[in-house]
């Protein structure tokens, strides 16, 4: 497990999401953990990914978060 400031990420995924066109972290990150203070966490799980050119289509790993 990775510390957090808010728990820990669990070894594990919750979800594999498919980025849709116009998608950003923050709305990823509210339709999963109910806030979009979390996206670092999706983020950090995803590091070979480059958030800033992602495409629709991509496929993104949402990790199982503690504490939540």
């Amino acid at each position: 497990e990775e510390a957090t400031a808010f728990g820990a990420l669990k070894a594990g995924i919750e979800a594999v999401h498919v980025i849709e066109s116009g998608e950003t972290l923050t709305r990823i990150a509210q339709k999963y953990y109910g806030t979009k203070k979390l996206w670092p966490y999706i983020a950090a799980y995803n590091k070979s990914l480059d958030f800033n050119r992602i495409n629709a289509g991509t496929k993104v790993n949402i990790p199982i978060l503690c504490n939540r």
